[in-house]
């Protein structure tokens, strides 16, 4: 979640957070209530672990009331746990207009996932958002260094070696918006909508998709080459991880 709010950030974006559990550690400043969510997001995007009992349990979050309460249209996102969502509810607030569009990566049931809320996604993915080289070079590390501290091995000094891609991204800002360009960019690391179109067109290999996909490269595995593009847009590029040249 927090990279997400500093993605956000670079973009542009007023980020508005909501973590109970943390802001109650922290305190009130920089967090806020689902309430000033529903008065003022544009996006909603999920980053929780899902928990069904107690003051911050998270299953089946948000609900018919909270979607009815929304001041306007939102995008939503969820890549946290399918059962924070509701199935039917999605499809309900979708076709009343209270979800504007919506991108899923973890379902309910899954991989039984339902096929009439499938037809209703913009974005659909096989539960593969943390299927990145990185993402599992990470976690590995995490196991490793724990499995380090708990037998008291040295091992300070280790970090997986990520490969950089071989293929330079070349970007002419002339006569082109700067959302065009993001797009340009983030279309060539990683082409998001052929994934949800295999989803959408064999939704009964799910697992059979997630289970043979291909580790992908993340931002900084790539490089840019920039022609015509001002330094605030080469600054926000290299804010969002990318390697860059002229």
């Amino acid at each position: 979640g927090s990279r997400v709010a500093h993605i956000a950030g670079v973009l542009g974006m007023k980020v508005l957070l909501n973590d109970p559990p943390k802001s109650r550690i922290e305190g009130a400043k920089g967090f806020c209530n689902l309430e000033e969510i529903q008065q003022k997001a544009d996006f909603i995007t999920l980053h929780v672990p899902l928990t069904f009992e107690g003051e911050d349990k998270t299953f089946h979050l948000l609900d018919d009331d909270f979607f009815e309460r929304m001041e306007k249209p939102v995008r939503l996102i969820n890549s946290s746990r399918g059962g924070i969502l509701e199935t039917d509810v999605l499809k309900r607030s979708i076709k009343s207009g209270k979800i504007k569009s919506l991108a899923i990566d973890v379902w309910e049931n899954e991989p039984e996932i339902d096929k009439a809320l499938l037809e209703l996604v913009d974005i659909s993915t096989p539960h593969i958002a943390g299927y990145s080289l990185q993402g599992k070079a990470n976690a590995t590390e995490m196991v490793v260094r724990s499995l380090a501290d708990f037998f008291n091995l040295p091992l300070t000094s280790w970090n997986p070696d990520i490969p950089l891609s071989e293929e330079k991204i070349n970007i002419n800002c002339q006569k082109t918006s700067a959302r065009a360009v993001l797009k340009k960019i983030f279309d060539r690391v990683y082409p998001i909508r052929d994934d949800s179109g295999k989803l959408k067109q064999e939704p009964a290999r799910f697992e059979q998709i997630r289970r043979d996909y291909p580790l992908r490269l993340e931002n900084e595995s790539y490089t840019v080459s920039f022609s015509g593009c001002s330094p605030e847009m080469q600054d926000v590029i290299k804010k969002l991880r990318f390697n860059i040249t002229n």
